[in-house]
């Protein structure tokens, strides 16, 4: 899913957020997540800019699973 929004985003983006990427993915890695019965948002801002960041946000339901 992640790998899918890096890959929508021209080279030069993704590379910015590279880091921001990285720490994502080990958040994702942290699930699964089930059942989620309260907003889980978590934003990863690109150092030494303003703007450049990789938000996750799981609004309900199950988030990172294999099943």
């Amino acid at each position: 899913m992640l790998d899918n929004l890096k890959n929508k985003i021209p080279k030069k983006e993704a590379k910015i957020r590279e880091r921001a990427f990285k720490k994502a993915m080990r958040f994702i890695q942290n699930g699964p997540y089930q059942v989620v019965d309260k907003i889980i948002s978590k934003t990863y801002m690109v150092a030494d800019t303003e703007h450049e960041r990789v938000d996750i946000e799981i609004k309900k339901g199950t988030a990172f699973t294999n099943e």
